[in-house]
């Protein structure tokens, strides 16, 4: 088991606990209480019969009240939501403007899932969200892709740099880690982590520091364990995790994508195929993300990106569209950083992204 499945790392960023000091943290472990999943979802009462007497309600309360603090998603107040969109507009940006239409503010300090079938657009959209970063941050950035099923592109990359003007050099900043096991996944994050914990003393050069990270995908390794006998492990796999990936984002100021295809159950019957999405805001968009809900609920916010003609129909601009283009529409199916079911739309030739009037005649 990683150690960043462990409390251990969150110590220094916990507040000072007047009711549970340094020393019941080794009492804690003795226990066996070791990872974020065990303290959180534990019963209080089961977890209280196997600590010494001197930890109590009050001391466990504030301590597993303070972890969920630093793991939670990023919320947002009533009274400011009514100004998210007009205030966001400087407060950061994607680099992809129809993304900054659905989640105002940018991502840094977000998780954010990008599900969708299979040819809907999650990759390109990702690429041309991992190419505006590199193009906009420093030369001692850099950025981390985790593929699970040896899907990145790097010619659509190059091709995306060079219609945004962009210098192909910008591409030996991006690092490719295949990962076919969970722990592989842990063993990368804990790399990056070492590598945004390093310190710099001039004049000695910057070191390369990831901003962005990119995860394609989880369900490959994942939705298999999370049925069955072994649902509980799988479970607590998953939801610690998410944990970690919120923690860097929120610590470090990471941008962090998942990228996530509809749920195998989903697509395999007929009766799951004809079932909509309640969260979607366009009747016709159907199935879910994998990995639901614990993924959905683990994450700031879930964008569902799916083909035009699947989301409209007949698309009345294809008489008048250029060959080989098409339009994809981005549907927030929830958002902790902005409203859900706000949408936009794009239309690409499999490189570029462009506006579109899906209304157009």
């Amino acid at each position: 088991m990683s150690t960043t499945q462990r409390l251990a790392p969150l110590l220094p960023l916990l507040p000072p606990l007047p009711n549970f000091p340094p020393e019941h943290f080794l009492a804690l472990q003795a226990a066996g209480v070791h990872t974020v999943p065990h303290l959180l979802f534990t019963p209080l009462e089961t977890l209280l019969t196997c600590l010494p007497a001197e930890i109590g309600t009050r001391g466990l309360e504030e301590l597993r009240s303070a972890v969920a603090e630093v793991c939670g998603a990023e919320g947002t107040r009533a009274g400011d939501a009514l100004h998210l969109p007009e205030s966001a507009d400087g407060a950061g940006s994607w680099g992809v403007r129809w993304l900054d239409e659905v989640i105002p503010g940018g991502g840094e300090g977000r998780v954010v899932e990008l599900a969708g079938p299979d040819g809907s657009g999650k990759s390109l959209v990702a690429t041309h969200l991992l190419v505006a970063h590199l193009l906009a941050r420093p030369e001692h950035t850099t950025a981390l892709w985790l593929d699970t099923r040896t899907a990145f592109n790097a010619q659509r990359c190059a091709d995306v740099l060079d219609r945004r003007g962009g210098p192909r050099e910008a591409l030996d900043r991006v690092r490719v880690v295949r990962c076919f096991a969970v722990k592989e996944i842990w063993d990368a994050l804990d790399t990056m982590r070492v590598e945004l914990e390093a310190t710099h003393e001039p004049p000695d050069p910057l070191p390369p520091r990831p901003s962005i990270l990119m995860i394609d995908r989880l369900s490959n390794l994942l939705e298999s364990t999370l049925t069955g006998p072994n649902a509980a492990q799988g479970n607590a796999t998953l939801t610690s995790l998410l944990s970690h990936l919120l923690l860097l984002a929120r610590t470090h100021s990471l941008t962090i994508l998942l990228l996530n295809p509809p749920s195998t159950s989903s697509t395999t019957t007929s009766r799951t195929r004809a079932l909509t999405n309640p969260h979607a805001t366009f009747a016709s968009v159907r199935g879910r993300p994998a990995l639901y809900p614990s993924l959905a609920f683990g994450t700031d916010a879930t964008v569902w990106i799916a083909r035009g003609e699947e989301v409209f129909g007949t698309d009345p601009r294809d008489g008048k569209r250029k060959e080989g283009r098409r339009a994809v529409v981005l549907d927030v199916l929830r958002s902790r950083v902005g409203g859900s079911s706000a949408w936009a739309a794009f239309e690409t030739d499999g490189v570029e992204m462009s506006a579109i009037n899906v209304f157009a005649t």
